[in-house]
């Protein structure tokens, strides 16, 4: 997965101008007829997780940017030292790989805005 960068499917030219200034290290992925973007070598973690870099991957729905994004998806798994995460605990096989699911959703006061919202939007919320 790391090492190499594949794009195997299209994202808006917005999207890929933003992770290619930001994050150096992205690629996109077919997995069990998924679309996947990866992140790797993402470190705006906290100090307090068991990790200081990590892949984030987000879940492309069919229909974006119309549709939205919806939670986000690590590896390795994060931890907090005696304290459970909520919402957390699912998995996800991407890419042979196990990753921790986040169960993070937009509210009504923070809805998806359809030409406006990307994925980097979605990376400042994990963020």
């Amino acid at each position: 997965m790391e090492g190499t960068s594949k794009h195997e499917f299209s994202l808006p030219e917005e999207d890929v101008a933003l992770l290619n200034a930001t994050f150096p290290s992205w690629e996109t992925v077919k997995y069990n007829n998924e679309n996947w973007v990866l992140i790797h070598n993402f470190d705006s973690i906290p100090k307090e997780y068991n990790c200081d870099q990590i892949t984030v991957a987000f879940l492309i729905p069919v229909n974006y940017p119309r549709t939205q994004i919806d939670m986000f998806y690590v590896y390795p798994h994060l931890s907090l030292q005696n304290k459970e995460i909520p919402a957390t605990q699912c998995t996800k096989d991407i890419c042979s790989k196990s990753f921790q699911r986040w169960s993070r959703h937009r509210t009504q006061q923070n809805p998806w805005r359809p030409g406006e919202d990307n994925i980097y939007s979605q990376i400042m919320l994990v963020e």
